[in-house]
């Protein structure tokens, strides 16, 4: 943990790049009549996975990493007959498919490419959490 303090403006820059990882962060107020509650915690990922936003039956939605150049989307069904989607490339951070999803379960991931060429984690079918900052979900086509 990190603690800066003798901030006097409403913004803090590190004086470094921070590694790729997943980060809580909180403030509090000071002044000469006392010290303020902490904040609620809010998360800050750097680099690593895109959290899906929003999903339907068949659109995908995922937030921005900062240096992508590309994404992939993986789509496996829970039954473990495998990928039903594998798609890389993509550089928008949605994608509708052309074909609904047949009834079922299914997790979904997806992936970033960075500038430099390194890509997120993204852990095999079977587990609920790819490591590092993000977490595949699950949904249901019933």
């Amino acid at each position: 943990m990190t603690v800066v303090k003798g901030i006097s403006s409403t913004t803090w820059t590190p004086a470094a790049g921070l590694p790729n990882g997943d980060y809580r962060w909180w403030v509090r107020a000071s002044s000469v009549a006392g010290v303020a509650a902490w904040s609620q915690p809010a998360d800050l990922q750097i680099g690593g996975q895109p959290a899906i936003r929003s999903t339907s039956p068949t659109t995908f939605e995922w937030q921005t990493v900062g240096d992508a150049v590309s994404y992939s989307l993986w789509i496996s069904r829970l039954d473990g007959s495998g990928n039903v989607v594998n798609i890389s490339g993509l550089k928008s951070t949605s994608y509708t498919l052309d074909d609904m999803l047949t009834s079922g379960n299914y997790r979904v991931w997806v992936r970033v490419s960075s500038i430099t060429g390194q890509q997120s984690s993204l852990e095999p079918p079977g587990g609920l959490q790819r490591g590092g900052n993000g977490k595949a979900i699950q949904i249901c086509v019933c």
